[in-house]
């Protein structure tokens, strides 16, 4: 057994003995002091001595962040149970990512899509029409693009191909063009499907209702009733 080593900067550790052919290593949660702003915080790391040339030396492992909280602590005392247990630890560093797929965005947009009511109406449409395909999905997900990167739908069919996380919906270019179609059928229906549950989940009182268009111009000569405007591409029309 090692002796014990003395550690004036370590206020608490834990201790995990390894052995290593002839060598023997010793990594504890090393828990030190630091001061931000006046104010003393507890931060913590992972770290393991070893023997080099005979003399011994320390090898940082992994930090750990502040240490906040009992759940902080607890957190890094099941990490070193795991340790003890012969748990490989990976480093983010070490990880090949080989290709990375939109989620942030549409995890967001889903938990909203589906509070509100648009899953529900557009499976709704889905059932009536008999679609082989999952309609509502390809909505969501063309919806979500104008929101991450407005582009053509033939822009959007290959960022659902190739960028975002899909699960698994099967995307075809042909199911867009598809799925345009029925929303443009039912249209009338999925708005008052969606008033009626804006309503309800925003506990809206509406009477009349106001919704900006794309703005709209006429050019020519002869008309009493038409006057210059100010177009939002910022120019002057008549």
């Amino acid at each position: 057994m090692p002796k014990r080593m003395h550690r004036n900067s370590i206020s608490s550790s834990y201790l995990i003995f390894v052995q290593h052919s002839i060598q023997i290593y010793i990594m504890f949660l090393k828990v030190t002091w630091t001061t931000h702003k006046g104010k003393k915080r507890k931060y913590g790391s992972v770290v393991e001595t070893y023997r080099e040339n005979g003399k011994i030396k320390h090898k940082h492992i992994k930090s750990l962040g502040y240490l906040e909280t009992t759940e902080d602590i607890q957190k890094a005392q099941r990490l070193i149970e795991k340790l003890k247990a012969g748990k490989t630890m990976i480093m983010l560093e070490d990880l090949d990512t080989k290709r990375n797929r939109d989620y942030g965005i549409i995890y967001v947009a889903d938990e909203l899509w589906k509070r509100y009511g648009m899953k529900s109406i557009l499976d709704n449409v889905a059932d009536k029409t008999n679609v082989e395909f999952d309609m509502e999905r390809i909505v969501f997900l063309l919806t979500v693009n104008r929101l991450h990167n407005p582009s053509s739908d033939l822009c959007a069919y290959e960022w659902m191909k190739n960028d975002a996380y899909t699960g698994s919906v099967k995307i075809e270019l042909q199911y867009l063009y598809r799925a345009l179609d029925k929303l443009k059928k039912h249209k009338l229906h999925i708005e008052k499907g969606l008033l009626k549950s804006l309503k309800k989940n925003l506990d809206l009182k509406v009477d009349v209702v106001f919704y900006d268009l794309t703005g709209v111009y006429f050019e020519g000569e002869g008309t009493e009733s038409a006057g210059f405007g100010f177009y939002m591409a910022r120019k002057y029309y008549r």
